[in-house]
């Protein structure tokens, strides 16, 4: 049985809920979660400072009932969730909201809420470091009934200074291991002894000063460094250059590009080791927009699927299958096997027998 949790203003005991985490202040909140959202802007092209942001306003600068309970730092509500929930009273009596493992999870569904609902697609084809034209989607979406959210994001932004965390987003995204960013902030420290620190600078526009160096170990490492004026002083991350992948990277008799999925995988972890986002990924491959966990076996395309077969103009089915069935084992859209057959949807089940034009 799901659990089902009621949250009331009596009491919680940590010992159920976890260590509590009281933050003193804004600028104490950003210290320990700004370089979760930098990962989360690489990952998916959504700014730093608009995750930050929304982060303080939402949670309270990680102190409101939902970030200390259920670890929901951004206040999203239950909708098709299947995990644990907890239940507020919010702008109706007695809300479903989502809860956590871990406030880093409240981060990563956060992105995936925004990557994979339709209704939030044109904030991804704004300019990433334009934070004000993203706050004003946000609203014009649907994310908040407030109708000062834009401006209370703006001045976030602008008092803390969020927007330098989107330089370092921007820097050189492309050699950063993000399994090597963690929550808290990391030093450089004397230990490191760099070798040689060449100093390369970005255009004036960024800013941001990335060094590839190598530690007196000859572990080759990437600085990225950002002045940060909010916190009165230099933010600096240190991270691994990306491994490149040796996982076998198969091309499917429709010339797509495709994976075999291993146990444990996710695509979360496809997505990062083949710099892809989660938005791709799901696009590419019609699975439903919340899954993440993958069977062992299953395909996994790299790239769009075609709108026909190459080699075959239709099969004859050896047993039952859905139209995403059929998608993923001959590389060719969904939406044209619907057309192309006068289905209704994507989920329309087709018989053992039948001919399907591909």
């Amino acid at each position: 049985m799901r659990a089902l949790i009621v949250l009331s203003l009596i009491t919680l005991s940590s010992t159920v809920f976890g260590a509590e985490v009281t933050y003193t202040s804004k600028q104490d909140y950003v210290k320990d979660w700004y370089s979760t959202a930098v990962r989360q802007m690489i990952t998916h092209r959504i700014p730093a400072s608009i995750t930050l942001a929304q982060g303080v306003l939402e949670s309270s600068f990680g102190n409101s009932d939902l970030a200390k309970y259920a670890n929901n730092h951004f206040g999203i509500k239950c909708h098709e969730w299947t995990g644990e929930r907890i239940y507020k009273d919010d702008d109706k009596k007695n809300e479903c909201f989502r809860k956590y493992t871990t406030a880093a999870q409240s981060y990563e569904d956060h992105s995936q809420f925004l990557t994979t609902r339709s209704r939030y697609a044109k904030l991804f084809t704004l300019e990433i470091t334009d934070y004000k034209a993203w706050a004003q989607g946000l609203k014009e979406a649907g994310y908040a009934t407030n109708p000062k959210y834009p401006e209370l994001l703006v001045q976030v932004i602008e008092d803390l200074k969020l927007y330098e965390y989107d330089k370092l987003g921007l820097t050189n995204s492309k050699n950063i291991d993000l399994a090597e960013i963690g929550n808290k902030n990391e030093e450089v420290s004397s230990s490191k002894s760099p070798v040689k620190t060449p100093t390369v600078k970005n255009s004036d526009k960024h800013k941001a000063t990335s060094v590839k160096t190598k530690t007196a170990s000859g572990k080759e490492e990437v600085i990225i460094e950002v002045e940060n004026t909010s916190l009165n002083k230099k933010v600096t991350t240190v991270m691994s250059p990306l491994k490149k992948t040796d996982r076998s990277v198969k091309v499917q008799a429709n010339k797509v590009k495709f994976i075999v999925a291993k146990k444990g995988d996710t695509f979360y972890k496809i997505a990062r080791e083949f710099e892809l986002t989660l938005s791709q990924l799901h696009r590419y491959n019609d699975f439903p927009k919340g899954k993440d966990i993958l069977t062992e076996g299953d395909l996994v395309y790299l790239q769009p699927k075609r709108a026909a077969s190459r080699k075959l103009r239709s099969v004859t089915l050896e047993k039952e299958m859905t139209v995403i069935d059929i998608s993923q084992a001959y590389g060719v859209k969904t939406s044209e096997i619907v057309r192309k057959n006068k289905l209704e949807s994507a989920s329309s089940v087709i018989a053992k027998g039948k001919k399907v034009k591909l």
